[in-house]
């Protein structure tokens, strides 16, 4: 029996809360984000997983975390920066100058 689950991914922003960014590499943070998810829902549970809050935040600078982008999601990962990670459904992730797309074709936003 064939199973297939339809993903949509998510990007988030991070926003230089407090004068410095958070980044680490083994969890996959940096400042710019890309989840791969079922639905928004799913996207924002999964960025509280990766460790993506706002408990740091400045008051004068606002929330760390940017809400996520493209509320119904995009089809393939838009890359807006090169500084930061892809997390995929399945709980693996990739940084964005490492990512090598599935398709040779080429869209909008590089892929």
């Amino acid at each position: 029996m064939k199973r297939e689950i339809n993903t949509k991914f998510y990007s988030l922003h991070q926003n230089n809360s407090g004068g410095y960014y958070q980044e680490d590499k083994e969890k996959g943070i940096g400042k710019y984000i890309v989840i791969e998810a079922l639905n928004h829902k799913h996207a924002s549970s999964r960025a509280d997983e990766i460790g993506l809050d706002n408990y740091d935040s400045c008051p004068c600078c606002g929330d760390r975390w940017d809400t996520l982008f493209f509320e119904d999601g995009e089809d393939t990962p838009v890359i807006e920066n090169k500084s930061g990670y892809i997390h995929f459904i399945d709980g693996t992730f990739v940084s964005i100058e490492e990512f090598k797309p599935l398709s040779t074709t080429r869209n909008p936003n590089g892929f």
